[in-house]
């Protein structure tokens, strides 16, 4: 049996700015100027949660909040609404449910079956913190919706309109802009290569622990976010999942569960730019080099990512990155081990 998810994503003016997905690691901004207003200020300002869905100001507002999740999560505090059920909320019952069904079946789970179950699944876990289940974000006087890694957008007014058609009649109809706004990072060795071009595998290593009804991994999730008459950035997250053994020794399907600590090391990057720089960020023309090392660090939680500003949308090409993710899982490791894990990615955009 499968599903459909919408899925939703962003459009606007992304902030020039670097972030770290901690509290271990400050913020990094270049360029730009300092608000003397605290994150709730903010929210109160620019997102608001009315009828089920998250609205934002403008452009610049959602770009604020994907960069800076806190404001997002200071509206939800503010709005005190009990019918607001985020994305991934919505994800994990559908996992909980798919559980159910392979216990039935009596059939191991895997998570690349899971993501056939929730056929289109947002490729990018920030965003689903900040869409509603059936996809959908305000941003300015536009409405937002998104299926796979494509960005279905309309003006507010045809709101309805947006939310009851399917994906083949959004594509054609003469109201709604259709743009892809994810693209994965492709590592090198789980590329292959087919009839229709190149595609992609996610591998999973197991980590046992003391416990054999229950193993665990982290989920590793690079790729670009490309807002249409905006920006390109580069974002990278890794997110901590167990697995139960349910009854009748079945694996159960994968969930989101806590990671002791974890870090994200950029060794070596670059792009290709070929427009204007970018305000007072300065990206160059031609040939760009990341800044390497230590990009983010958290403690005791369940997700870790990392973005940078590349340039403007159209500007954007070449993407190279190696990437290093180091993980202490559980506290069944040795204090002084943890995992590694390394590879280089590619962008699909050449």
């Amino acid at each position: 049996m499968k599903m459909n998810l919408l899925k939703s994503i962003c459009s606007g003016f992304i902030l020039s700015a670097l972030f770290a997905c901690s509290n271990d690691i400050p913020v990094e901004q270049v360029s730009v100027a300092m608000s003397p207003k605290t994150k709730a200020e903010e929210s109160t300002e620019s997102v608001v949660i009315k009828d089920g869905v998250m609205r934002f100001k403008d452009a610049d507002a959602l770009c604020s909040a994907f960069l800076n999740p806190e404001i997002v999560n200071a509206a939800k505090l503010n709005s005190n609404c009990t019918n607001f059920k985020t994305l991934e909320n919505k994800y994990r019952e559908l996992e909980k449910a798919y559980e159910l069904m392979l216990v039935n079946k009596g059939e191991e789970s895997s998570e690349s079956t899971f993501d056939d179950f929730i056929e289109n699944r947002v490729r990018s876990r920030i965003l689903t913190d900040f869409l509603n289940e059936d996809a959908i974000m305000f941003v300015g006087d536009s409405v937002i919706k998104v299926i796979g890694d494509y960005a279905y957008s309309t003006h507010v007014d045809n709101y309805d309109q947006l939310l009851q058609l399917v994906e083949k009649d959004l594509r054609t109809n003469e109201n709604i802009k259709v743009n892809r706004i994810i693209e994965p990072l492709i590592s090198e060795d789980l590329q292959t290569r087919g009839a229709t071009g190149v595609s992609y595998e996610r591998t999973h290593v197991f980590i046992p622990t003391n416990d054999s009804k229950r193993r665990e991994h982290v989920k590793f999730n690079p790729y670009l976010f490309v807002v249409q008459n905006a920006q390109t950035e580069i974002v990278i997250e890794m997110e901590g999942r167990a697995q139960i053994k349910q009854i009748f020794g079945i694996w159960g399907t994968t969930f989101i569960d806590e990671m002791v600590w974890a870090e994200i090391h950029l060794n070596s990057g670059s792009w290709n730019y070929n427009q204007p720089p970018v305000g007072g960020y300065p990206i160059h023309q031609g040939t760009n080099y990341f800044a390497t090392g230590l990009k983010a660090r958290n403690t005791g939680q369940e997700f870790c990512r990392w973005a940078q500003i590349l340039g403007n949308t159209g500007g954007v090409s070449n993407v190279k990155a190696s990437i290093t993710y180091k993980v202490k899982k559980n506290a069944y490791q040795p204090s002084d081990w943890a995992s590694e894990y390394t590879n280089n990615y590619t962008s699909i955009t050449k």
